[in-house]
């Protein structure tokens, strides 16, 4: 119990993410939005990213925060969870900015997503 407490409560993140971060041939770990968006193109170079682009999309999302009543449903969930004791202490992080250095590094995780499209019956 207290190994799981000083997991969850402690600073950085658990040893599985960790491993993840450091061995994970889909993590990107960068300090910069630039070096993380140069380094995601190197890694998929048939997908192109504006930097310009990813960094008004982060832009955008962090006047967000500064707006209690903002439509963003993403952070309307963390802050619904939030007001949860339980999460707050152990699951759901603090809102905050993605480029504040003191909640750095960023991270780019590349998904390889599959889709399956439903058979159609015969009748």
């Amino acid at each position: 119990m207290r190994e799981l407490l000083r997991q969850r409560l402690g600073k950085g993140a658990t040893g599985p993410v960790e491993a993840f971060k450091e061995r994970g041939a889909d993590f990107i770990v960068a300090s910069t939005v630039d070096e993380l968006v140069s380094r995601m193109a190197e890694l998929e170079p048939d997908a192109p990213l504006d930097t310009a682009r990813v960094r008004d999309e982060i832009a955008a999302r962090e006047r967000m925060l500064d707006n209690e009543f903002g439509k963003d449903a993403q952070l309307t969930a963390i802050r619904g969870a939030r007001r949860y004791r339980g999460d707050t202490l152990i699951r759901v992080a603090a809102t905050h900015r993605l480029t504040d250095p003191k909640h750095g590094p960023l991270i780019a995780v590349r998904l390889h997503v599959l889709t399956r499209k439903p058979r159609r019956r015969s009748d």
